[in-house]
């Protein structure tokens, strides 16, 4: 019976798998690389509506009848948040305000949109 020398038998380790780190690590290079492309291409379009210029809101003003220098830019376009859970005021909070300091706030010949669902009715100003 032969003996086997411990240093005839093979390793099993990772040095074998040195191919694997490589292209994982490439993969992920490839994956930064896109993704900070994407960024640098998303920073390189012009914001429309810009808040200082109006012509930089995408409309087309050939048609318009007035002078341009009439024209202002309020604020950038998509800069207020949407009213997901406005705050609801009685008829009473209503007249109150209009008594107070603020002026008018909703008159009788105010233009509202009406909702009846479920028997609760609501207004909503135009």
């Amino acid at each position: 019976m032969t003996r086997l020398d411990p240093t005839d038998v093979p390793r099993r380790g990772l040095r074998g798998a040195w191919w694997v780190a490589l292209v994982v690590g490439a993969f992920f290079v490839v994956v930064a690389v896109m993704q900070i492309g994407e960024v640098l291409k998303s920073r390189r379009h012009e914001t429309i509506g810009d808040g200082k210029d109006p012509t930089t809101y995408g409309f087309d003003l050939a048609s318009l009848t007035l002078p341009r220098t009439y024209l202002a830019a309020a604020m950038p376009k998509d800069n207020l948040e949407p009213l997901a859970m406005p705050a609801l005021i009685t008829p009473g909070e209503v007249d109150s305000l209009n008594r107070a300091e603020r002026g008018k706030y909703l008159v009788g010949e105010d233009l509202v949109i009406g909702v009846l669902i479920g028997g609760a009715a609501r207004a909503y100003p135009v």
